[in-house]
């Protein structure tokens, strides 16, 4: 929670309207995907403090095709060999 109350103190001139993105979890990763209460105490928290928040939420993750996922397989299998595959994030 500490995070949010970061990102509201930063936003808190801006009108803004936020995406989370949960990580998707690949092997070899350091970091770990969010239990989904996290997630909605997280968001909570945005909408209490006058924050659109959405959560996005992935499609293929269950066969490692989600965003993310595909860029480190890619680098895991050409090892050292510079690949870009990744996702591309707009506004809109």
């Amino acid at each position: 929670m500490a995070d949010a109350r970061s990102l509201v103190k930063l936003l808190r001139p801006i009108k803004s309207k936020i995406n989370l993105i949960p990580f998707n979890e690949y092997p070899g990763s350091d970091f770990e995907r969010p239990d989904p209460s996290r997630i909605s105490r997280f968001q909570e928290f945005l909408a209490d403090h006058h924050y659109t928040a959405i959560v996005r939420h992935s499609k293929g993750q269950d066969i490692g095709a989600a965003c993310g996922q595909l860029r480190a397989k890619l680098r895991s299998e050409d090892r050292g060999q510079r690949t870009e595959v990744g996702c591309l994030v707009t506004e809109g």
